[in-house]
């Protein structure tokens, strides 16, 4: 008995161990494919942060003016400013011939009413009158108020032409500005 007993137990012990030995190759293989699925996963995900990453840092781009900005702009401008400007010329040159808007004269209003220039330190005093001149000539302006502005416009011209202090340019722009005002409230 005792060396059967020693067979079986060698016997089983022989088994064990190879029960043991497989064991621990499945083990170590499971464990090594479940470290090959986590570093596939964080590299998966990596991908994915710097993907991400990539484009928070485009769009942070594409909010600052940069040359490549700045020269599309200016590539867009040189198409539309040679067919916005003579639209812009006539919408403007249309509101002024109606003769109840300023229109161009008013925004250039550095032209005389001879249609020269007016130069010198009573230049924009004399614009303002040339366009309170062409303002009064309205069909809707009562013949009245056309005449007296008009009389007061001559006074402020020869004022200008026979002064040269600033506080007479100063009381000829504060009649200006009263002549602008009873204008507008007659033509509203």
């Amino acid at each position: 008995m005792y060396k059967a007993a020693k067979v079986q137990a060698k016997e089983t012990a022989k088994a064990t161990a190879k029960a043991d030995r497989q064991r621990e190759k499945y083990l170590q293989k499971t464990a090594s494919k479940i470290r090959s699925l986590d570093a596939k996963a964080a590299k998966r995900q990596d991908k994915k942060d710097a993907a991400t990453a990539q484009a928070l840092v485009a769009q942070a781009k594409s909010r600052t003016v940069t040359a490549g900005t700045v020269l599309g702009w200016v590539g867009a401008a040189r198409v539309i400013l040679p067919v916005a400007t003579p639209l812009a010329y006539r919408a403007l040159a249309k509101l002024g011939s109606n003769g109840t808007v300023p229109g161009l004269s008013g925004l250039l209003g550095s032209f005389g009413a001879s249609g020269s220039p007016v130069t010198g330190p009573d230049a924009v005093q004399r614009a303002r009158i040339a366009d309170l001149r062409n303002r009064a000539g309205a069909q809707n302006v009562p013949e009245s108020l056309r005449s007296e502005i008009s009389r007061q416009l001559t006074s402020l011209e020869s004022t200008l032409d026979s002064t040269d202090s600033d506080s007479a340019r100063a009381a000829v722009s504060t009649e200006l500005d009263q002549l602008d005002a009873r204008l507008e409230d007659a033509l509203h």
